[in-house]
């Protein structure tokens, strides 16, 4: 594991966990136990912040990607190479109302998962 947070809430309650692991030269982008207070349309960025706590954070941040839906509770994403050390957010965003529901700061781990 290279990085990993909590979800905090936002614009709705939220709890759950966003890890970065890498093994060998593969990435991936996992979240587990993730749940929403409001059952709503959802996708998950991963944002070049240290912390998105707005909406308007994540609507600015020059670095963001979309990596696709929430798939509630547990959820794996390949990422096609090592993510850029910019990347320290991961956000669950509705893009309906352009509004963050919650956010997971990333912060190195010692763990070597």
């Amino acid at each position: 594991m290279l990085l990993e947070g909590a979800f905090a809430p936002v614009t709705k309650g939220a709890s759950g966990y966003a890890k970065i692991v890498g093994e060998g030269e593969k990435y991936s982008l996992e979240l587990e136990q993730v749940a929403i207070e409001a059952d709503v349309w959802t996708r998950v960025y991963l944002v070049g912040l240290p912390e998105a706590m707005s909406s308007a954070a994540v609507d600015g941040a020059e670095m963001k990607y979309d990596m696709g839906a929430l798939e509630k509770p547990n959820q794996r994403i390949e990422l096609p190479s090592r993510p850029d050390p910019a990347l320290r957010s991961v956000v669950l965003w509705n893009p309906k109302y352009k509004a963050n529901l919650a956010a997971a700061s990333l912060t190195p781990t010692d763990s070597t998962e």
